[in-house]
């Protein structure tokens, strides 16, 4: 019984594309509905930014259309196919440069300190709750808020408060040392 409605799916799911791959703007509008969440979370998750990651959603919806007609079913399932543009439209151009850059630089505070810094800024901010970050100035304590619990990068929250990359990157990691000091939770 499951395997014919999983079939059914299937074909259904076929004649939705064979329409959408003859230009029919209902059916793309469907495949959007069917796998726009699926594709965004995977966005989310591979570039930090989320108004980037909005950006490539949008990039990766445009291609999958201009690109209908190339889809072969013979080769890959439809969302796999799907997936393999969104992944490339991240991979590419300053998506990936400004996520590069991102990464770097928090693998270099991670470096630093030994341990993964967004992990225990969480585990810190949820044993102190409104205490958190109390002995931070209320600038660097909102800088914080926006790379490790918002994922915003580190470029746009330096920019966002006036800061030089080198200097704010300075000035986070000194932050961290101080609530590392002031508090009794350990990095590692």
């Amino acid at each position: 019984m499951q395997e014919a409605f999983s079939l059914i799916i299937q074909v259904l799911i076929i004649v939705v594309f064979i329409s959408f791959k003859n230009g029919d703007n209902e059916s793309f509008f469907k495949l959007y509905h069917d796998y726009a969440l699926a594709i965004f979370g995977i966005l989310t998750r591979t570039i930090t930014d989320h108004d980037l990651a909005k950006e490539c959603f949008t990039q990766s919806f445009y291609k999958i259309w201009s690109e209908r007609r190339s889809y072969d079913p013979e080769k890959e399932h439809l969302f796999t196919w799907i997936v393999k543009i969104a992944r490339s439209c991240a991979q590419s151009g300053p998506f990936a440069q400004k996520d590069q850059l991102d990464n770097n630089i928090l693998e270099d505070i991670d470096l630093i300190f030994g341990a993964n810094i967004r992990t225990y800024l969480h585990r810190l901010y949820h044993a102190e709750g409104k205490n958190f970050g109390t002995c931070l100035d209320i600038t660097i304590k909102q800088a914080i808020n926006l790379i490790y619990f918002e994922s915003q990068y580190f470029n746009v929250t330096a920019e966002k408060f006036g800061m030089y990359m080198d200097g704010f990157k300075r000035k986070t990691i000194q932050s961290i040392r101080k609530l590392k000091i002031a508090t009794k939770i350990d990095c590692s």
